[in-house]
């Protein structure tokens, strides 16, 4: 008969697949069962993790599994595991199944536990899912362990799978000691009730793992130069602190002119009986990186001036040390034909 169990943490952290048979072909064992971690905490495709798993029966550890595996496309790891039934019979009780329970570390990263209650509700919800994936890896399984047991060998791990290890020797190395402080804040959070919260908090808290790949795209955050957007190449054409794909200026601008004068603009102030003439002044920048960003102009108030109770003129002409000081002629820009009009581009 074949049993099939599916356990969910979380969306955000980790989802299992369990999926159980009769028993497996010249192994002695009574059943194999796959896990399958799948969370974005584990990293890049690639990146190598330590696991174990614990079987209680009864109060009493059974059966220790340890592992290291490989992050897959997609942010999962799958690999094989004794299944329920046959680790329940190291107990030598008909009846230890019911007290059966399965404690799953990454590191020393307590992220679920699994009970024997919770394995017939997790059995009704893998009903009314589709199990292809991992039957696929349960038929390729039971394949080679019958070519195994036709050449006279020892059953060897499914191909395509993390090779188990002898492991008490295995240590917390498992994550960084930054992105393991955030899942443990995030599984505190949990249990305490934070709900959606919990996951906002685990986000930014990864933001700040520098070893942590937040995007994705296989560049760690602390060499990242665009850490929440995807952006495997880099580029980065203005040679700034921040990749083309999330840098509001892709350009490196330096001035090619100096500031010359484009508008003595009159401002009334109303109901107060006072304006203001204000130098206004424009530079030409240009892009000097290699982005081919556009020439622009730039301009800024150099000086103002307050005024009330005297002519245009004598105010604008205020402004005549500002105006001279960038070359131009004060009582050409003040005169009654041209102050007043914006020339800046």
């Amino acid at each position: 008969m074949r049993t099939m169990v599916k356990l969910t943490v979380s969306c955000l952290l980790v989802l299992m697949a369990l999926v159980s048979v009769a028993p497996a072909v010249a192994s002695g064992d009574a059943g194999v069962a796959f896990y399958q971690f799948r969370g974005d905490y584990l990293g890049a495709p690639g990146t190598v993790h330590e696991a174990r798993i614990e079987y209680q029966v009864e109060g009493r550890t059974v059966l220790t599994k340890w592992f290291t595996f490989s992050v897959e496309e997609g942010g999962a790891a799958t690999f094989p595991v004794p299944d329920a039934a046959s680790v329940a019979s190291l107990a030598s009780n008909p009846a230890a199944a019911s007290s059966l329970e399965i404690h799953v570390y990454v590191g020393e990263i307590l992220v679920d536990s699994l009970d024997a209650s919770r394995f017939e509700e997790y059995n009704a919800r893998l009903e009314q899912t589709d199990p292809a994936a991992v039957a696929r890896l349960l038929r390729g399984h039971l394949r080679e362990v019958e070519e195994v047991a036709a050449a006279g060998l020892a059953v060897a791990p499914p191909r395509a799978i993390p090779q188990e290890t002898a492991g008490p020797q295995l240590t917390s190395k498992v994550l960084d000691p930054c992105i393991r402080g955030c899942l443990q804040d995030y599984l505190d959070c949990a249990k305490n009730g934070g709900g959606s919260g919990c996951e906002q908090q685990h986000y930014y808290c990864l933001l700040g793992c520098p070893n942590y790949d937040t995007d994705g795209d296989g560049v760690v955050n602390g060499s990242d130069n665009c850490d929440t957007v995807p952006n495997a190449n880099q580029a980065n054409c203005d040679g700034d602190s921040w990749g083309d794909v999330c840098d509001s200026l892709n350009a490196n601008y330096q001035n090619i002119t100096g500031e010359q004068t484009c508008w003595t603009d009159k401002d009334t102030h109303f109901p107060y009986a006072y304006f203001t003439f204000e130098h206004h002044v424009e530079w030409l920048e240009r892009d000097v990186s290699s982005c081919g960003a556009p020439d622009r102009w730039k301009q800024r108030v150099r000086q103002d001036n307050d005024c009330s109770l005297i002519s245009d003129f004598d105010c604008c002409i205020g402004l005549r040390y500002s105006i001279s000081a960038v070359g131009d002629d004060p009582f050409y820009w003040c005169s009654a034909q041209i102050r007043d009009y914006n020339y800046c581009h």
